[in-house]
């Protein structure tokens, strides 16, 4: 009934994300575990099949986001490496994870880095997933990603495929891979060998930047929900790649937000899903929300704030530089 009340609202709307990740179907784990994170920080993105990219089916074009996420996109024709390479010299930003551009764009192994903006060279090599790999958090690194964020906090556990690589002259390197070592209790089993070689590297290339993770820390997150594994991804956006949201939410990560504009610029809405009653695969009534505070810049100027399930005008406060907020009085499963 409320899509069709409110159809004209809801229908030939299009996005207006910065964020575009890439999805590709071997990726698996990894796609699921980034989208995770970013769904529960509240960042607003975009997805397209990565088969996509370069071609007649693209729905915007590239120069129109700020960032591109490469959850372990191995598989990059030479074109496709080229237009990425493109997008940050001209001042885009990637998030890379895994071992991307490594794969021709049917599957083929290529045995180098092909994507330029990375800041790597071109040989690498992979490791498998195997128990007892680990990153190391330097105190060094810390003073850069942030002491608080990860204080007390040293250790990444890398139970994935990943690869060792070399950062150029120009690139900043964090984190020292620590070599498998023997699992089981502390006081009997522990590493002793903290290399040198990066885990993230962060790289200024032409205009833009890009911040590479060598590991599938995505698939550890689908599974694990560790702590660490967020933080570290938030913080590459947040503190490595200066992304600046256009949208706050101080409410629970179990609060998935989607955006939508008119192609005409007359509204935009912002869909709320309550996923509190969410368990595993199963889905129960979920718990009510009360005064969920939203913070969003808008790309127009707002006249009015309704409430399309309730129907409701809502009171918006107009803050510095096009920021509104809004409070939103109950959210039950969504709105």
């Amino acid at each position: 009934d409320v899509y069709k009340r409110q159809e004209s609202y809801l229908h030939h709307t299009q996005s207006g994300n910065k964020v575009l990740m890439l999805h590709d179907r071997l990726s698996g784990g990894e796609y699921h575990g980034i989208f995770e994170i970013l769904t529960e920080n509240h960042i607003l993105f975009d997805v397209m099949e990565h088969w996509c990219l370069g071609s007649e089916e693209m729905p915007r074009e590239l120069s129109s986001y700020e960032l591109v996420v490469l959850p372990d996109i191995a598989r990059l024709s030479e074109e496709q490496c080229a237009l990425l390479d493109q997008f940050v010299a001209e001042g885009g930003n990637i998030l890379a994870t895994g071992l991307p551009s490594t794969q021709d764009e049917i599957g083929n192994p290529m045995d180098k880095i092909r994507l330029k903006a990375l800041g790597v060279e071109a040989a690498y090599e992979p490791f498998d997933k195997v128990q007892g790999t680990y990153f190391r958090i330097f105190d060094r690194d810390k003073e850069v990603l942030g002491a608080k964020t990860f204080q007390g906090f040293d250790l990444v556990y890398a139970w994935e495929k990943g690869m060792l690589c070399e950062p150029l002259e120009s690139a900043e390197a964090y984190l020292g891979f620590i070599p498998p070592a023997m699992i089981g209790p502390p006081e009997k089993c522990y590493y002793t060998e903290v290399t040198e070689i990066p885990g993230l590297i962060h790289n200024s290339y032409g205009k833009g930047q890009t911040a590479l993770l060598t590991f599938r820390l995505g698939s550890i997150y689908h599974h694990t929900r560790h702590y660490g594994h967020a933080a570290l991804i938030m913080t590459m956006l947040n503190t490595l790649l200066d992304f600046r949201p256009d949208l706050h939410l101080d409410d629970s990560p179990m609060v998935e937000v989607t955006r939508q504009m008119d192609p005409n610029k007359d509204f935009e809405w912002y869909g709320l899903l309550n996923h509190t009653g969410q368990l595993g695969n199963a889905f129960f009534k979920p718990v009510p929300l009360y005064e969920t505070s939203l913070r969003v810049k808008p790309q127009m100027a707002v006249k009015s704030v309704k409430s399309l399930k309730g129907g409701q005008t809502l009171n918006f406060e107009l803050k510095e530089d096009g920021w509104i907020q809004v409070l939103l009085p109950e959210l039950t499963s969504y709105d």
